[in-house]
């Protein structure tokens, strides 16, 4: 890093908050773009950066620009993405970083985005995934308005806050599915519990057992197409009247 970054305090304090910013969001609810948007921002204080932006890769496989430090790094994103072709689509397709000291250098290989990039004022750019082992979820783009402007030690760093920022996503992406499996099975409680009480109302109005009960609750959702767990919970709540359910079963057995 260059001298200003290694003093104490300053932009290391700042450094040292945003990866607590990232820490903190593996327990906050906030939406992870806001955290994102963060981090592109951040970028540009904590690193030899002009902008930032952030992309990720959705549930489908395409790739979309989720954050952006200002409007020329978000339109240049958007251009890489529009163009398939750019610094931040290899990175995410390899998994490894793409460091790029000499823009104008790069005309043959990027010959549409490097020429957008130093129309925009950008000389250099750098880019890193979103990774954790062999999994990519998107990636950081640095964009510099210097040739070659990232040390060793500033390419370690930027790399720690998008491994950090992928951390951060994942452990959002698994909880998410926990969240909504034991709400699954939560839900197959109540229903279960709303059910077997429904059969011993069905089971006392008809003076049968509660496993005819059951026969005549699901008969009557079969033949209506009705959800058995919603047909219960209508007897429970007394929306639904026992007799249309026990029909003759419960005349016959009233008059047997």
């Amino acid at each position: 890093m260059s001298e200003e970054r290694t003093e104490l305090g300053g932009p290391r304090a700042e450094l040292a908050e945003v990866f607590v910013q990232l820490a903190k969001a593996l327990l906050d609810d906030d939406d992870v773009v806001q955290h994102l948007d963060h981090l592109a921002r951040a970028c540009v204080d904590v690193l030899p950066a002009t902008a930032s932006a952030v992309m990720l890769v959705d549930p489908h496989g395409a790739i979309a620009v989720v954050a952006a430090s200002d409007e020329r790094s978000e339109l240049l994103e958007l251009f890489q993405v529009q163009r398939d072709e750019g610094p931040c689509l290899e990175s995410v397709r390899s998994g490894a970083a793409v460091l790029s000291g000499d823009l104008q250098a790069q005309v043959g290989h990027w010959p549409t985005f490097a020429p957008q990039a130093l129309s925009s004022g950008f000389r250099s750019v750098s880019a890193f995934p979103l990774r954790w082992g062999t999994q990519v979820i998107g990636g950081l783009n640095l964009f510099h308005s210097t040739e070659a402007s990232l040390t060793d030690e500033d390419a370690l760093v930027a790399q720690a806050l998008a491994d950090a920022a992928t951390i951060s996503i994942l452990h959002r992406r698994e909880l998410r599915h926990s969240h909504e499996v034991a709400e699954q099975l939560q839900n197959a409680l109540d229903s279960r519990i709303v059910i077997e009480q429904a059969k011993g109302m069905l089971a006392e109005y008809t003076g049968s057992g509660t496993d005819e009960a059951f026969v005549l609750l699901r008969r009557y959702c079969r033949d209506r197409n009705l959800r058995l767990s919603d047909t219960a919970r209508r007897l429970t709540e007394r929306s639904l009247a026992l007799a249309a359910v026990a029909g003759r079963a419960a005349e016959h057995r009233r008059h047997g």
